[in-house]
């Protein structure tokens, strides 16, 4: 007798497996998909004029940050301003700091009491976007009359000698040296004031055989500093200069070497047999004795802030304000 056949046979254990894993992933994907949905409709519920016044208020933060960086290339180093923003809002910014080194707190407490903070310090590098010299700080210009420097009338003539201090040449003046040896700096008295500087005071250096001027203690890192006037070499010149030319015109047309930066708002004019020591290796730092107009922004960091006891609890009882639609016209 043959076995009876059944209509009611049995799915092998392995396709169940893999039909048990299908209904898991297609009911996890279901309850992904509605809780994303859920979360999507329970944010669109909650856009309300509090969230948008706290964005405003850090868009407004950030327009402080970028008026920092506009006024340091204007030629501010320390300032309290408010800086409007749109739509009614505003920003108090407060820059201050000297040297390479600013710290920033841009606050913002316009929108019905929320607000935000932010507290930065800066590095910035000096910057020539003014088209501005850099100028003598005042620590330097102190320390140059508190030394009792050399003045240096129309028609000098300094030859066959070696100086250490500086050399200070009149308003107006044309002063030449001549085989000379100079450790400190020469330095037009125009110097001691801030530009525009006048034509009629514009001062004119010579150098003539063979002329040596390396800094000093008192302008370290300084050898010309004359913003008002002119440097001129013949070409019978042999010139060395170790330390920063700062000058509105030069022509060398002798032999020798310039062994620092250089900075000339007027024509620079260098013959093929004057070296450049480390010129091409990448910026090299100016010294502290002298001050830019303008700055740049180099870095930007935002040093972790530690509330006070007072910030904490004005933070923990701040009244909230009532919330409102975010489609009032009072907003």
């Amino acid at each position: 007798m043959s076995p009876r056949s059944s209509t009611n046979a049995r799915t092998p254990r392995g396709e169940r497996g893999i039909v048990l894993l299908a209904v898991m992933i297609l009911t996890a994907l279901i309850v992904t998909t509605a809780v994303a949905y859920a979360r999507h409709v329970a944010m669109a519920g909650t856009t309300t004029a509090d969230a948008l016044r706290i964005h405003r208020s850090q868009e407004s933060g950030e327009s402080g940050v970028n008026w920092v960086r506009q006024a340091l290339r204007s030629g501010a180093d320390s300032t309290v301003a408010t800086v409007p923003i749109e739509e009614g809002g505003g920003a108090l910014v407060t820059l201050s700091g000297s040297g390479t080194t600013r710290d920033l707190v841009v606050a913002n407490t316009d929108y019905y009491g929320l607000g935000a903070t932010v507290i930065g310090r800066a590095t910035v590098t000096p910057d020539d976007a003014s088209g501005l010299l850099p100028q003598l700080s005042s620590s330097a210009i102190a320390r140059i009359k508190s030394s009792s420097p050399t003045l240096l009338s129309d028609g000098a003539v300094l030859f066959d000698t070696e100086i250490v201090g500086v050399l200070v040449i009149r308003q107006g003046a044309s002063v030449t040296l001549r085989d000379v040896v100079v450790t400190g700096a020469v330095v037009s008295e125009e110097a001691f004031f801030s530009p525009p500087y006048q034509s009629w005071n514009a001062t004119t250096l010579r150098l003539d055989g063979s002329v040596r001027i390396d800094p000093g203690p008192i302008l370290p890192e300084c050898s010309i500093v004359m913003p008002d006037g002119a440097v001129f070499a013949d070409p019978t010149t042999s010139v060395e200069v170790g330390g920063v030319v700062v000058a509105k015109r030069m022509t060398l047309d002798g032999i020798g070497s310039l062994n620092a930066p250089i900075a000339i708002t007027g024509p620079l004019i260098l013959s093929n047999k004057i070296d450049r020591p480390g010129a091409g290796r990448g910026p090299r730092p100016w010294p502290a004795a002298l001050e830019f107009t303008t700055h740049q922004l180099s870095t930007l960091a935002f040093p972790h802030f530690v509330p006070s006891s007072t910030e904490l609890k004005a933070i923990a009882t701040f009244p909230f304000p009532v919330k409102q639609n975010a489609f009032s016209p009072t907003n």
